[in-house]
């Protein structure tokens, strides 16, 4: 796994999203049949943006968007790792695994010291450490893989169906 960073997406990062929308294994992964149509996503996507119950990170490997992930704010007050994708170029490098971890970690630093954590519109990149023994997991070893992820930002996750 090379340098990857992750951002929070503005309106200028549309056609790196919707480049990965349109992958044909995201598309499959999401439950569709095809890329969505590029003008009514732009609308869903600008919507996104001025929501206060969503947040879209994009995922870089380098200089090159390689995926993404949601962080919702469900109605209760609570967050949610909501969904993501990896471009299938990328697929097989531990991006899916470092989408996932930063999901929790953006999770965790908005719901820990009273809420006084960082989801907001104007947030830098960040750029991240590998989490130390990062590698690519076989599915077998995907459990033990989570563990060691939410070992690594010490969060106290609940799963939900399994």
């Amino acid at each position: 796994m090379s340098n990857l960073t992750y951002k929070l997406a503005t309106l200028g990062d549309f056609e790196d999203f919707y480049r990965i929308k349109c992958d044909k294994v995201n598309i499959a992964w999401s439950g569709f049949t095809q890329a969505p149509e590029k003008k009514s996503f732009y609308e869903w996507y600008q919507r996104q943006l001025a929501s206060d119950h969503r947040w879209i990170y994009l995922v870089y490997e380098g200089q090159k968007c390689c995926a993404f992930f949601y962080v919702d704010k469900l109605k209760d007050g609570n967050f949610e790792a909501a969904s993501s994708g990896v471009l299938s170029d990328f697929m097989g490098k531990g991006i899916g695994t470092y989408a996932l971890a930063m999901q929790i970690f953006e999770i965790q630093l908005v719901t820990t010291n009273g809420g006084g954590g960082r989801l907001c519109r104007g947030c830098q990149t960040r750029t991240l450490l590998p989490i130390s023994g990062m590698r690519n997991w076989a599915s077998s070893e995907w459990m033990s893989s989570k563990l060691e992820i939410y070992h690594f930002l010490e969060a106290s996750i609940n799963f939900i169906n399994g």
